[in-house]
């Protein structure tokens, strides 16, 4: 599975997006010759066993080292909800912008409700999440900086005393053959301003992950 930053935006660098509408899951679109109803998650809820990783250097967060199981669901919010929204989005990419990922490729968007709920008590969360089709078979999902003060279940993360802040996202694919997600942290370590510009360092993550088979996933 791709790793997706967690402060990713709605345009990469190089990339112009057209946002169209759209009315209903049922409305197909003429870019991409699909409804949304035709890519939404084909099982009303997935299950398998979740890794928590073992706490890396400059982060605490816990359950750590162990594992459990977890399902997850997927729901469009209410119509008549502020979040609603399913939009054809045609992207157009500059000259020389490298093309081996998805990032050129155009995509039905919309919110869906992810309902995530591990056995162990640490997850009991219902996140609004972007989801991405590129065909009815190949989808994404994200929420690419959760509000760890507002989680439900009891996991907890915090950054380190050598550490400047940490940022948790959540990430994740549905195929003809897997349903995955993962939970992937951001820890800064340190930012250096010059005259105009200002850098960063830090590193990148993982904190949980888990993977069905769409055959074996709970029916």
């Amino acid at each position: 599975m791709l790793l997706v930053g967690a402060c990713s935006g709605p345009e990469s660098a190089g990339t112009t997006e057209k946002r169209r509408a759209l009315a209903s899951e049922a409305e197909v679109s003429e870019l991409l010759g699909f409804a949304l109803a035709d890519a939404l998650p084909e099982r009303p809820t997935y299950s398998a066993t979740m890794e928590w990783s073992v706490v890396p250097d400059h982060v605490e967060f816990s359950p750590s080292g162990t594992r459990t199981r977890v399902s997850w669901s997927f729901a469009m919010p209410p119509r008549d909800s502020a979040v609603w929204r399913i939009d054809e989005v045609d992207v157009r990419c500059d000259a020389g912008v490298s093309t081996n990922t998805r990032k050129c490729d155009d995509r039905l968007e919309a919110v869906l409700t992810l309902r995530l709920e591990s056995e162990d008590g640490a997850l009991s969360e219902e996140l609004q999440v972007t989801f991405e089709a590129y065909t009815p078979e190949q989808r994404f999902w994200k929420h690419g900086d959760l509000d760890v003060n507002a989680l439900q279940g009891s996991f907890q993360i915090a950054r380190g005393p050598d550490a400047l802040s940490v940022r948790l996202g959540a990430f994740g694919s549905v195929n003809a053959h897997v349903a995955d997600g993962e939970l992937i942290g951001d820890v800064l370590l340190e930012r250096k301003q010059g005259k105009h510009s200002a850098t960063t360092s830090g590193m990148v993550f993982y904190v949980a992950r888990w993977s069905a088979e769409q055959t074996s996933v709970d029916p």
